[in-house]
This record gives C-alpha cells, sequence and structure tokens, in this order.
C-alpha cells in the first residue's frame, strides 16, 4: 500500500497549482505540499519503501518541481519557498538521500542526477540573485555525496563518479 497525502492550499480563484503523480509497487510515502499559486510538481516513483517529501510555499509561484525515482528506500526531501524555482531531480538506485532547499526572489535552478547506491546531496539556495547548479553524483564502487551552499548568484556544475570501494570524501562547496 502506498500512502499519499497532497495539501493544496490557494489563496486566489486564478490559482492553476498542478500536480502529476505516477508511483507504482508498494511502501511508498508521499507528501506534497503546495500554498499559492502558478507551482507545479511532477512526481515519478517506481519502486518500494521511499519515502518523499516536497514543500512549495509561495506567495506568488511559477515555481517548479520535476522528480524521477527509480529504485527501493530513497528519502527525499525538498522544499521551495519564495518566486520562480525550479528543481528537476533524478534519482537512479537504492538507499540514496536528497535533501535540497531553494528560497528567496532569485528563481534559483537545480538539476540533479543521482545514480548507484547511498549517494548523498544536500543544496541550499537562497537569496535575490539566481543561483544554478547542475549536478552529477554517481557511484561505481562507493557512494558519492555533495553538500552545496549557494547565495547571491552563482553557478557550478559539478560530477562526481566514485570508485572508491566505501565511498568517497564529501564534496563541500559554498558559493
Amino acid at each position: 500500500m502506498n500512502y499519499i497525502f497532497l495539501l493544496l492550499l490557494s489563496f486566489n480563484i486564478y490559482a492553476d497549482n498542478i500536480v502529476s503523480i505516477d508511483v507504482t509497487n508498494e511502501s511508498n510515502s508521499v507528501s506534497i505540499t503546495q500554498t499559492g499559486t502558478q507551482e507545479y510538481e511532477s512526481l515519478f516513483i517506481s519502486g518500494t519503501a521511499n519515502v518523499v517529501s516536497i514543500a512549495q510555499i509561495q506567495v506568488s509561484g511559477q515555481s517548479t518541481q520535476d522528480t524521477f525515482l527509480n529504485g527501493n528506500s530513497n528519502s527525499y526531501t525538498t522544499a521551495q519557498s519564495g518566486y520562480g524555482q525550479t528543481m528537476f531531480n533524478s534519482i537512479t538506485g537504492d538507499n540514496n538521500t536528497v535533501n535540497s532547499t531553494q528560497s528567496g526572489t532569485g528563481g534559483h535552478y537545480l538539476s540533479s542526477s543521482l545514480s548507484g547506491t547511498g549517494n548523498s546531496l544536500t543544496t541550499t539556495q537562497t537569496g535575490a540573485t539566481a543561483n544554478n547548479a547542475t549536478i552529477s553524483l554517481t557511484n561505481s564502487g562507493g557512494a558519492a555525496s555533495l553538500n552545496l551552499v549557494q547565495s547571491g548568484g552563482q553557478s557550478v556544475s559539478i560530477t562526481s563518479i566514485c570508485v572508491t570501494n566505501g565511498g568517497c570524501s564529501t564534496i563541500q562547496v559554498r558559493q
């Protein structure tokens, strides 16, 4: 059995909030909260025992999030607040963890891809100037890990392919 909780609140008659969910297999837990207007969330899950929590909280939104999750026992938590945030995330594998936050009025952009088992990604994008990040983490023998903090109009592209048995050291990026 899958558990899905949706909270959609709109304070404007022209809300146009959209949620698209496609979940296959069993024992997944999904919580999506949208408040404000013009928010879009697309979620695809194929696997079991995944835990997903997504919050899009805007006064006037235009925030987008597209999530693809194919695997088991993954933990995925995201929060978007402010205005004009965009997030594209793909997880293929088991026991991966994603914690991503976008806040402020910068219209931040995040694209992430995790492949393999046990990868970990934590991102924080804040501020009134757009931050951009494109991230790829691959377990090719060991788990990859990245902590990214961006504020004030920075851009970064990171690819980590970990081949070390037991995992690689966490990459720390502060911009």
